[in-house]
């Protein structure tokens, strides 16, 4: 092989012309549209009676006692650092058992973290 490529021969092509329409002549059928005839239906009304029950309406109406929340200037918190000692975590634990207070949340001051508890009044 000598690596010698062969040349391509270009053929002549022939031009295409665009197709003519032909158009078909419609047939007599289809030129004339059928005539419609309008028809009217008589309308018939009728006396249409509807039987009710009559139902008792039986209404109880239930009022609770709503409790009205505690806005939050209204809400006391004490809070116990996470460092106090043994006899303040105590107290704090004694309040919570008997119901006094409630833990609401855990803060962090800088490095200091603290809990701070809600105080039901009584």
């Amino acid at each position: 092989m000598s690596g010698q490529r062969k040349k391509a021969v270009l053929k002549p092509v022939k031009k295409l012309e665009p197709k003519k329409r032909v158009v078909v002549p419609k047939t007599k059928t289809e030129e004339t549209p059928k005539e419609v005839q309008s028809v009217q239906k008589k309308v018939v009304k009728k006396n249409v009676t509807v039987k009710t029950k009559e139902i008792p309406v039986i209404i109880e109406e239930e009022q609770k006692e709503v409790k009205q929340r505690a806005k939050p200037s209204e809400n006391k918190y004490i809070k116990l650092a996470i460092d106090a000692n043994q006899e303040e975590r105590k107290v704090f634990g004694d309040k919570v058992k008997s119901g006094e207070i409630k833990f609401a949340y855990y803060v962090l001051e800088g490095d200091k973290g603290y809990h701070y508890y809600l105080v039901f009044k009584k």
